[in-house]
């Protein structure tokens, strides 16, 4: 599966929050980074279908209705629900929508029971989302998103509330899938450290456009951190061939939040 997005733009009223957005995404883990409001959580939503920019989105050559769109993808949300009484396990077996019918099958309760296993959920299967922390709550959700296998997964900063252990449980177990089931896995991250740990490529939002696209090597750089992030930073490579970054401090003269 390729996917190109081809001059994406979109605003919320008079407000422009991508501007000629284009990707080439391939098999293997994209990371989407930037700073807050750099259009990361609605570019995610743009190739989901759920919202409709201007410019175009192909799958493999072909433009895809939101039913061909549900089917092919999965999707994972910034916003996690809160006070919800189904169950765990009623949750992730809503993953296999729109396919699943009132009459449950022992295959679709196996395909729930093996995602739950993989994403450590099974003791607490029965219970219901609102006794959930924020991070089970996060694990729900993704192992929802993957239930269905999809051929494309779009994650909206599935470790926001996840400790460090499990920030790197999360995304381990989404490269193993990625590359078993050759998919197309793009996340949005702010942990620089993760994304390039984690990353094939790395995408960089500002304000709306990209700023640079290619593997963490070429694209975690001094050069970048300072004109996206506004911030002084040196960048290391590691044992595993991979960029970490230290940072020093602010850019001088550039405006700091209130």
């Amino acid at each position: 599966m390729i996917i190109e997005a081809r001059n994406l733009s979109f605003a919320y009223g008079a407000t422009t929050v991508l501007q000629d957005v284009s990707l080439r995404l391939q098999p293997g883990v994209t990371a989407i980074i930037g700073p807050n409001a750099a259009g990361k959580s609605t570019l995610l939503k743009c190739l989901a279908g759920l919202l409709h920019p201007t410019g175009s989105v192909w799958f493999d050559g072909k433009a895809l209705d939101a039913r061909q769109r549900h089917r092919l993808l999965g999707f994972l949300p910034q916003n996690l629900p809160t006070g919800q009484s189904m169950t765990v396990f009623e949750t992730v077996l809503l993953g296999l929508l729109p396919d699943l019918t009132w009459r449950v099958g022992s295959e679709e309760l196996q395909r729930v029971q093996a995602v739950l296993d993989d994403t450590r959920l099974a003791e607490v299967a029965e219970r219901p989302l609102g006794r959930l922390s924020g991070g089970q709550l996060q694990m729900v959700l993704l192992a929802q998103a993957i239930v269905k296998a999809p051929t494309v997964l779009l994650l909206d900063e599935p470790t926001s509330y996840l400790d460090l252990r499990h920030q790197f449980e999360v995304l381990a177990l989404l490269s193993r899938l990625t590359e078993k089931r050759g998919l197309v896995t793009v996340v949005a991250l702010h942990d620089l450290g993760l994304a390039a740990r984690f990353a094939r490529e790395i995408c960089v939002l500002s304000a709306g456009r990209v700023h640079a696209v290619g593997p963490p090597t070429t694209v975690l750089t001094a050069a970048m951190l300072a004109a996206v992030y506004g911030v002084e930073a040196t960048v290391v490579t590691g044992a595993e061939g991979r960029p970490w970054v230290i940072p020093a401090g602010l850019v001088p003269g550039q405006p700091t939040a209130e």
